[in-house]
This record gives structure tokens, C-alpha cells and sequence, in this order.
């Protein structure tokens, strides 16, 4: 019996060796597959991570950029026509007859109905002629000398107290609802340069209207405000009309940011109901801020809506690779292996996938970095009129005129490789063979994982048609609507240039005698035709590096380089009596007309503008008072 017992004590031991074995291999094995799943999905992390963060924040901060570059283009266009407004007040102001009698009146050589009778007619033309003048008010001494236009009775209750120059946004009260307005104001100086009253002016708001609507950027979702700071108030359009607010209470923004944080420029991000989204833009030289507000869920989903496809596709790697790995227990390292291998060669796949919005509107392309191109979405095809196939390999400089690459090759890689981007605007064929378009074109760089570049992105955004409205209104604030010769601001800027630049000049202050008896006898359509023909006649005369300007009424302004001596000037001086001395035959009509010339040197008879147009204006006076047609060379010395 005992050798029995034995066999079955050992078979016994044995049977719970063998089970004890397969336990522990089982275990061993759902560590394994615990292991692999946990290393398959820390490395699915990491991975995701060090792809989607990056480039999450790159494509953000491009937005960012780009959003605050439209939000500056934006401000500059609404600066520049605020300015060509205050422009037009000071045209107002500078009419010289008009504010001889208005000094009169101040004298007390003339009464005030007297001087209403001789300013309100020769007011009321030139405000006719102002596109969207809505009103305009002469105030002296807190007397209103002249109303024209309409509301004038409820706009007079507007007007500062005393009156100053300047620019603002004012709401009116109306039968229709609240009306936006622009108010302009500029001073009256004397002949002395004292300052005896101020024209204000008050502008429909129709042009900067355009300049408040969404501009489609976000899917219509943002709303544009315009915010004066002191004192606080907000202007902007109606969400829902698109029609111009009263005023917008500051209240309106208030719950989301202060006032101090409205004049610093930037994007404001804010934690309420719509994780709101504020581009602000200060003004240059106003006291106004342009501010865009949009939901950030608005404002980021270009970027959550490509990074989702990146996000799903490695969610779906995942999943393969766990099962693979449960599956496959034996091959788990040569699994592991090709998961690395394919998560490496698909890394950079998605960058690229990533960085090109192929359903964008605007114009992209991806360059080597040789700067020669290797991909192209449809927009940027169109704009270069070439298949993809015709793109690869070509340099992206024959398509489009980058200024540092066409001054010196090479130069833009150099700062590429400085600096990782650049931004600048680029000219590029439009439609017509014989058109350019101008685009803001925006370059960064992807790097490989050594931190060498591997490609360049390069996004367009055509500003044509801002660069045109934009000169459109520098060229109307700088030039008299009437000639089209220089106005007195911009006469001022080249004779400060030529001081600055220490060159001689001399400048002629011209003035029409018996000018007024033609406005009186043949009315103001025959006077504006004389003045144009005036203006004809003096650019015949001068040379092609002279400047000339009308400051106002009947007075011009002639600016001449003294390099040819002093003899020159009086030359032109005499040719300009005789020409301006000569009938002008208008159909029908034959006017004939004298004029007076003040000439003044620089530096001999000032060292400022204002100094030197004095000097000139006084030699005038000389002139006129020596029987007319003739001219006078000032007298004094240099003044400041």
C-alpha cells in the first residue's frame, strides 16, 4: 500500500505544479496584453500630443495675426476717413474773405446781420457741393453766425460750449429714430494767425457704415464697434437691421472688460455665456478704439473643425493597434515596431495635412525649402492659372513679386531662417493680362523634428480693394475737389519737407483781382470755370518738379526750387501776370480778370511754413495796393 501512496501523493504534487504554472502563465500573458495596451496608448498620447499642440498653437497664433492685421487694415481705412473730414472742416475755415468779415464783424466795423448776409450764400455753395454734409454751423463768440443744412435746430443744442476743433460721433434724435452723425471742427485764424472762431461740421455716417459691417471673416457671427473713450460711449450696427445703433451704451462691453482694457490693442479672450472673443485696435491719433466681438467658439472653429480629422485618425490608429496587440501576442514586438515606423511616417503626412486648408477661400501654398512649390490648393491655382501638376517644382517668386526676393535672391530665406515667418504684401496677375492684384501674404515655416525647416506655408489674402479706397481717400484729402491741385495741408507737408531737407525755394502767393464782380455778374458756375482754367494756365507755366496748390477762393500758391537764381522766379512771376491777364473766353461769355503776387525766399523771409506764406501774403497785399497786376518780393528778415 505505501508505494500506492506514494504514486498518488506524487501525482497530486505534480498536477498542482502544472496548473500552478498555467496560472502564472495567463497571468503573465494579461500582463502582456495589459502592457502592450497601456504602451500602445501612452505612445498614442504622446504622440498626439507633441503633433496636435504644436500645431493646434501655430495655426492659432497665425489666426491671431492675421485677424489682427484685418482688424488693423480695418482701423487705418476709418482713421483715413475721419481725417479727410476734419480735411474738409479746414477748407471751410480757411475761405479768406469770408473770414476778413468775420474779423470785420469781431472789429466791430461791420453788424452781425451784415456779416449773415455776406457768409451764408458763400457757405452754402461749397456745402452743397460736400458729399455727406448733413449740417454745418460758423460759431463765433458763442454766436452762431451760420446754420446750414438739416436738424440745424437740434444739432445747435450739440455744439460744444465754447466751440473747439476735433472729431466725434454724436447721435441725433429724429422722427425716423436715432440718427449717427460725424462732427467735425476746425478754427477760423486771422490774418494774424489768432484763432476768431470755428466752422462745425456734421457728416452722414453712410461711408463708415461700410467699414462697420461684418466683413464674412467669421461666418457672419461678429459684431464691430467703434468705442470712444472719454467720454466712454460705443457706436456700431444693428445686428439685426444692419442699421446704425444710437449709441451703444458702454454697458454693451462692460460686463466682459473694462474701459481701460478698450484702448489696448490686441485680442481680449473672456470666460461668460459665448467665451467671448474682443480684437481691439486703438486709433492712431483719435481718441477711438475699433473693436470686433465674436464668439470664441466662432473664432476658433477653423481650427477645431481640421484638427478633429487629425484627432480621429490617430483615435483610429489606436484602436487598430490594441487589437493587434490582443490579438497577436507572439508578433507584439514586430507590431510595436510597425506602429512606431507608420505613427513616424504619417507625423509628418499630418502636419502637412494639417497646415493646408484645402476648403479655404484664400489662396495657399506649400514651398520646399528651396521656396519651390510642392502643393497648391484650388484658390492659389486659380490665382497663378496653373494645374498642380504645372506648380510642382516651380519657384513661387514666377507667380508672385515678393519685393526682398526681386532686390536681392536669397534675402527672404535669410530672414525665413532668422525668423521662422514673414509677412508682407505681394503683387500677383489678376483676371485681365493687363491687371495686378495686391494680397498680404503670410509665411511660416514647419520644422522637421532635428528643427531643420522641412516646408513653408504660405497664405494670401487679397487686399486690393482696400489698397484702392485707401488711396482713393489720400488722394481726395490731399487735392482741392474743385482744380484738383494740391490743397493748403498738402502744400504745407512739401514746403516743411524742402525746410527739412535745407533746400532754397521760393514760394508765390497768387491772388485774382476782380474775381468777385464774376461770381456776382455770371454766378459761381462761371467763377468755378475760371478757377479751373486759372489752374490750367499757372501748371503751363511752371515746370514739372514744381508744386502747385489753391489754398482756397481766388488765392493759389506756386512752389519753385531757387536753383536757377533769383531772375528765374521773377520770370515766372511775370508770365504768370500775363498769362492770368488774358480774356478767358467761356462760350459766350468773355470775363477778364487781374492778379496780385507776394513772393517770398527761404530762409530770407522765414524759416516755417506759416512764416514764409505770411511773408508771401503781406508782399501780396503790397502788390494789390500798387494798382494790381503786379508783384511784390517781401520785405524782413527771416521769421519763425
Amino acid at each position: 500500500m505505501q508505494p500506492a501512496l506514494a504514486a498518488d501523493n506524487t501525482a497530486m504534487t505534480v498536477a498542482p505544479s502544472a496548473a500552478l504554472r498555467m496560472k502564472r502563465l495567463l497571468k503573465a500573458e494579461r500582463r502582456i496584453i495589459l502592457a502592450s495596451v497601456l504602451l500602445v496608448l501612452l505612445t498614442g498620447l504622446l504622440v498626439s500630443m507633441a503633433v496636435t499642440l504644436p500645431l493646434y498653437q501655430a495655426v492659432r497664433t497665425q489666426l491671431e495675426e492675421v485677424s489682427r492685421a484685418n482688424a488693423r487694415a480695418r482701423q487705418a481705412s476709418i482713421e483715413n476717413l475721419l481725417d479727410s473730414y476734419r480735411n474738409i472742416a479746414r477748407q471751410f475755415s480757411s475761405r479768406t474773405e469770408i473770414r476778413k468779415r468775420l474779423q470785420a464783424w469781431r472789429n466791430g466795423e461791420i453788424g452781425l446781420e451784415q456779416l449773415r448776409q455776406y457768409s451764408q450764400p458763400r457757405l452754402q455753395e461749397p456745402a452743397a457741393q460736400t458729399p455727406g454734409l448733413a449740417a454745418m454751423f460758423r460759431v463765433s463768440q458763442d454766436e452762431i453766425i451760420v446754420a446750414l443744412g438739416e436738424h440745424t435746430e437740434q444739432l445747435s443744442s450739440l455744439l460744444p460750449q465754447p466751440a473747439q476743433e476735433g472729431l466725434d460721433l454724436i447721435t441725433l434724435e429724429t422722427d425716423g429714430g436715432p440718427q449717427l452723425l460725424i462732427k467735425a471742427g476746425a478754427p477760423i485764424y486771422s490774418a494774424d494767425q489768432h484763432i476768431i472762431g470755428h466752422d462745425i461740421l456734421f457728416f452722414h455716417t453712410d461711408s463708415l457704415q461700410d467699414y462697420l459691417q461684418e466683413f464674412g471673416s467669421y461666418g457672419n457671427q461678429a459684431e464691430i464697434f467703434l468705442h470712444r473713450h472719454i467720454p466712454p460711449a460705443t457706436f456700431g450696427l444693428s445686428p439685426v437691421t444692419a442699421t446704425h445703433q444710437s449709441v451703444v451704451q458702454t454697458g454693451t462691453l462692460q460686463p466682459i472688460i473694462d474701459g481701460q482694457a478698450l484702448q489696448q490693442a490686441g485680442i481680449h479672450k473672456f470666460r461668460d455665456a459665448k467665451d467671448t472673443v474682443l480684437i481691439v485696435q486703438p486709433f492712431t491719433d483719435l481718441p477711438f478704439s475699433l473693436i470686433i466681438r465674436l464668439p470664441g467658439q466662432t473664432f476658433y472653429a477653423l481650427i477645431d473643425h481640421d484638427l478633429f480629422g487629425v484627432q480621429l485618425l490617430i483615435l483610429f490608429l489606436l484602436i487598430i493597434a490594441i487589437l493587434a496587440s490582443h490579438l497577436a501576442i507572439k508578433p507584439l514586438i514586430t507590431t510595436l515596431s510597425w506602429q512606431a515606423k507608420k505613427l513616424e511616417e504619417n507625423q509628418a503626412e499630418m502636419l502637412l495635412a494639417a497646415s493646408v486648408f484645402e476648403n479655404t477661400h484664400e489662396a495657399i501654398a506649400i514651398t520646399d525649402n528651396n521656396l519651390h512649390i510642392i502643393r497648391a490648393n484650388t484658390a492659389m491655382q486659380e490665382l497663378c492659372g496653373c494645374s498642380q501638376g504645372q506648380l510642382n517644382g516651380q519657384p513661387i517668386s514666377h507667380y508672385l513679386r515678393i519685393a526682398e526676393h526681386d532686390q536681392r535672391p536669397g534675402s527672404l530665406l535669410e530672414i525665413l531662417c532668422q525668423q521662422g515667418v514673414w509677412q508682407g504684401e505681394v503683387t500677383h496677375p489678376g483676371t485681365r493680362k493687363d491687371s495686378l492684384r495686391t494680397s498680404l501674404l503670410n509665411i511660416s515655416t514647419v520644422h522637421d523634428t532635428a528643427g531643420q525647416p522641412l516646408y513653408y506655408i504660405h497664405i494670401l489674402s487679397d487686399i486690393t480693394a482696400r489698397i484702392e479706397a485707401e488711396q482713393q481717400v489720400r488722394r481726395l484729402a490731399a487735392h482741392d475737389a474743385l482744380t484738383g491741385l494740391l490743397n493748403r495741408s498738402s502744400i504745407l507737408e512739401h514746403i516743411q519737407r524742402k525746410i527739412s531737407q535745407h533746400m532754397a525755394f521760393s514760394i508765390l502767393f497768387i491772388d485774382l483781382d476782380k474775381f468777385k464782380p464774376v461770381n456776382d455778374l455770371h454766378g459761381h458756375k462761371t467763377g468755378d470755370q475760371v478757377l479751373r482754367i486759372t489752374a490750367k494756365r499757372l501748371r503751363r507755366i511752371i515746370r514739372e518738379q514744381d508744386e502747385l496748390a489753391r489754398l482756397g477762393g481766388d488765392e493759389f500758391l506756386v512752389l519753385l526750387d531757387t536753383s536757377a537764381g533769383n531772375d528765374f522766379i521773377n520770370r515766372i512771376a511775370e508770365d504768370v501776370i500775363e498769362q492770368l491777364t488774358r480774356p478767358f473766353v467761356l462760350g459766350a461769355v468773355q470775363v477778364e480778370i487781374g492778379v496780385s503776387i507776394g513772393i517770398a525766399h527761404y530762409p530770407e523771409h522765414g524759416i516755417t511754413p506759416d512764416s514764409l506764406i505770411h511773408a508771401a501774403d503781406l508782399a501780396m497785399y503790397q502788390a494789390k495796393r500798387s494798382s494790381g497786376g503786379a508783384y511784390s518780393i517781401a520785405d524782413g528778415r527771416a521769421k519763425t
